[in-house]
């Protein structure tokens, strides 16, 4: 009874992502990224871990290729780092947002990407940023924009989800930026991808406050004495234009959601025998070969 329930989910997954690779995928737009050089990619997140992994022999790998994402290009690592790729897939870079203070960041964050960028860097958002961003960035020709698909799929066929990763249609899941930077490696042909400062320990940051509201402390290497000055905010998502505060269960369901997606990667990884090394001292990322101490 079991595998029929199982067929019959995959059936309902793929009928899914059929439906929504044919709304939103951007055939026409989609010219598969080209493979690179080299071996070996490094995915740098913004996680606190990141302060002390940088100062760590792990760390003494860099040499090129290097990807950072979100808002890594207003720290002051960015330009001593000079990395290849710089990938964006929240839409909070890209649609105007309730939060005044979030779109300041985003501002600020166009500006020091024009300012600082001396060296070529290749910036991937989903396409339908695309115009607004390379607008943001046209000041700077050592900026190059690429667009991809962010339409995600999964649990679907194995045969089929393939199939549309390997013609770059949709990725895992854009459930954050460091899955799809994790995609975006696999396509662009990298056989060894190491992960730094991707703690996903957000979990550990969660307080319920006096009144029921749900917040967590968001810390990033790039907050000022280690986060010390950090408040717990009320964690929301913009829903039909107005910002709705998540409870518990709804983010728990998130949380599940993306460590689960994490042995997807893993598992198309394999099939293109690519290897995904977690380089990160504190990581919850159970899905990755870890990189010894």
């Amino acid at each position: 009874m079991g595998k029929v329930i199982g067929f019959f989910e995959k059936v309902i997954h793929t009928f899914c992502g059929i439906f929504k690779i044919l709304k939103d995928t951007k055939f026409a737009d989609t010219n598969k990224i080209q493979q690179k050089q080299g071996d070996s990619c490094y995915i740098l997140g913004n996680g606190p871990s990141l302060n002390s992994e940088i100062n760590s022999d792990n760390f003494n790998l860099i040499t090129s290729n290097i990807f950072v994402v979100n808002h890594f290009g207003s720290s002051d690592l960015y330009d001593q780092i000079k990395p290849d790729f710089y990938l964006i897939a929240d839409p909070g870079f890209y649609v105007d947002l309730l939060d005044l203070e979030e779109k300041q960041r985003v501002i600020n964050l166009f500006i020091a990407l024009n300012e600082k960028t001396t060296w070529h860097l290749t910036v991937f958002v989903p396409f339908e940023a695309k115009k607004f961003i390379q607008e943001k960035l046209k000041e700077n020709s050592n900026i190059s924009v690429v667009g991809y698909n962010i339409v995600n799929t999964w649990k679907g066929f194995k045969w089929f989800e393939r199939w549309v990763y390997d013609n770059q249609w949709a990725i895992v899941s854009g459930l954050n930026v460091v899955m799809a930077a994790l995609s975006l490696s696999i396509y662009m042909g990298f056989k060894k991808i190491y992960l730094f400062g991707v703690d996903h320990s957000w979990h550990q940051n969660l307080i319920v406050s006096d009144d029921n509201i749900l917040c967590m402390y968001d810390p990033h290497f790039y907050d000022e004495k280690d986060g010390e000055n950090l408040k717990p905010i009320p964690i929301t998502i913009e829903e039909n234009n107005q910002i709705k505060i998540l409870k518990m269960h709804e983010l728990l369901r998130y949380f599940e959601k993306a460590f689960e997606v994490y042995h997807y990667i893993q598992d198309y990884a394999k099939s293109k025998n690519v290897k995904i090394i977690n380089c990160t001292s504190n990581s919850f990322i159970d899905a990755f070969e870890r990189k010894k101490k």
